[in-house]
């Protein structure tokens, strides 16, 4: 297998934290069995179901899909908390990033312009409590309020107003873009520190590449053909899904530390750790279930156990509850 490229240095990094970590660790053993497991069914494509399980019946035009990508992702975040915010339309109720998702059709379904970049940046407190009202307020309300109004600020700048114009500019790589969206946007830049050196993860800023790659597949448009720079997405629900499977395993205090529903702070060593061996165990999965000329990339890995984790929840450990931006 070739090198895969790593031009954000988020692999490089996340190797170094896990040649020094103390409480999270990787089993070989039981990644190459389900490193086996994955080759024997490969992970199936996000794209030909992104658009329908995102915006149902709505139709959006080009730029306003891409707006409307940004802003999923500038609120895809931290949806855990008692009591759990969760959004309830007709006979259908979802929580977390579904919630959202629903809560973002609604808000379209009733004339919100959100994905006007002009109506984002000055959007007021009160629009967005609307936009994402629920069975409680969803947690980090202000951040949120914020994320959109950078969102809408950093949209004015471009041609058109629209993300597509970060997408079309020369040479429309996935690097380019992920270099323009961390200007643009600063709400997307996600780095640690961790033993004298920066850490990156740029969880959102990579997932947002991600969708908007998945959403216009989905519509017949192949906007990127450098995905495989893409890493995993360090949230917390894949961390626990890779546990739940014995791939990554963590010390006894780590452990009860999660099982009592501990905080931990961003930037704390175990944080950093959990995220570290997510990037690293999925990327090891990635090589070990190829074969030559039939790669499986990071980010197909990534979708597969979010998917895992979406059900079947009651046997595992808690996952890391970090409260942040970043995931």
């Amino acid at each position: 297998m070739h090198p895969v490229s790593d031009p954000f240095q988020i692999r490089a990094a996340s190797r170094f934290v896990m040649e020094r970590a103390g409480d999270v660790w990787i089993d070989q053993h039981k990644l190459n069995l389900v490193a086996e497991q994955i080759r024997q069914t490969p992970p199936t494509s996000q794209a030909t179901s992104w658009s329908n399980d995102h915006l149902g019946t709505l139709q959006l035009s080009r730029h306003e899909l891409a707006n409307y990508v940004l802003v999923l992702d500038a609120l895809n975040f931290y949806f855990w908390g008692e009591p759990r915010w969760r959004v309830n339309i007709g006979d259908a109720s979802e929580n977390g990033y579904w919630g959202l998702t629903m809560a973002l059709q609604r808000a379209l379904a009733e004339g919100y312009q959100i994905t006007d970049a002009r109506t984002l940046a000055s959007i007021s407190a009160t629009d967005v409590a609307r936009i994402l009202r629920g069975e409680s307020v969803i947690p980090l309300f202000s951040a949120r309020v914020h994320n959109l109004r950078e969102a809408g600020t950093g949209l004015l700048t471009q041609p058109g107003e629209s993300l597509i114009g970060c997408i079309e500019q020369p040479s429309g790589s996935v690097e380019d873009l992920f270099r323009r969206v961390i200007t643009l946007f600063p709400s997307f830049v996600d780095v640690r520190s961790y033993d004298g050196r920066t850490i990156p993860f740029y969880k959102r800023a990579q997932i947002l590449i991600s969708d908007l790659s998945a959403a216009f597949s989905g519509q017949g448009e192949e906007l990127f053909d450098d995905l495989g720079v893409l890493t995993a997405f360090a949230d917390y629900k894949v961390p626990q899904v890779l546990h739940q499977l014995g791939i990554i395993r963590y010390s006894p205090r780590l452990e009860a530390a999660l099982r009592s529903l501990q905080l931990i702070p961003a930037d704390h060593p175990w944080e950093v750790e959990i995220r570290a061996a997510t990037i690293v165990a999925v990327a090891d999965l990635a090589s070990a279930s190829s074969s030559p000329g039939d790669p499986v990339p990071e980010y197909a890995i990534d979708w597969h156990l979010w998917a895992l984790g979406q059900t079947g929840g009651e046997h595992r450990l808690p996952y890391h509850r970090t409260p942040t931006i970043a995931y």
